[in-house]
């Protein structure tokens, strides 16, 4: 964990440029310098507030409620967060960063922050029985997912077979409308 302090969200464009990585996938924005990569939108997901179950400020309504809480987001500066951060500040309350979804989970549970989630990972991580989403009538903006591969190199069989099968997944799921 580190006080806010701007780090690339780019790590996995290295290893796609040198081969080591065949494609990823991620959170894209207009900032994101994507000239060498082909971007493949998959799908717009919807995010909420999360706090810990009980938190003093689990029933508010209102992000302007929230501007003096503590918070603990991803730690970067591109992307979809940078625009989140733009919607969400000026925050008076701490803010910390990591690069750990365990980290940010632990400190929204054990240390009173409250962060953003994908509403669709609630369930899949397990976390809603000590977790609860605020519920916020200002909706958070969407994160348009997408997925990355090099221009100039070729996908090889393997990953176009799993990028098929991720194809799939991705439009049978609809990611905007979690319950």
């Amino acid at each position: 964990m580190f006080p806010s302090r701007k780090r690339s969200s780019l790590l996995l464009f290295p290893p796609l440029r040198e081969g080591q990585l065949d494609f990823a996938i991620g959170t894209m924005s207009s900032d994101v310098p994507l000239s060498e990569f082909i971007e493949e939108p998959l799908f717009n997901a919807a995010f909420s507030v999360l706090a810990r179950k009980g938190h003093e400020l689990s029933n508010c309504t209102s992000l302007q409620e929230l501007r003096k809480a503590s918070w603990m987001l991803p730690e970067t500066n591109m992307g979809y967060y940078k625009r989140l951060e733009a919607y969400l500040w000026p925050i008076d309350g701490p803010l910390l960063r990591s690069d750990s979804v365990a980290s940010i989970l632990n400190m929204v549970l054990h240390g009173n922050h409250l962060s953003v989630i994908a509403s669709a990972s609630a369930k899949p991580l397990g976390i809603s029985d000590q977790f609860c989403t605020l519920p916020i009538s200002d909706p958070l903006p969407e994160a348009t997912y997408s997925l990355i591969y090099p221009r100039k190199a070729p996908l090889t069989e393997t990953a176009r077979l799993m990028i098929d099968v991720i194809r799939r997944h991705c439009k049978k799921f609809d990611w905007l409308n979690v319950a």
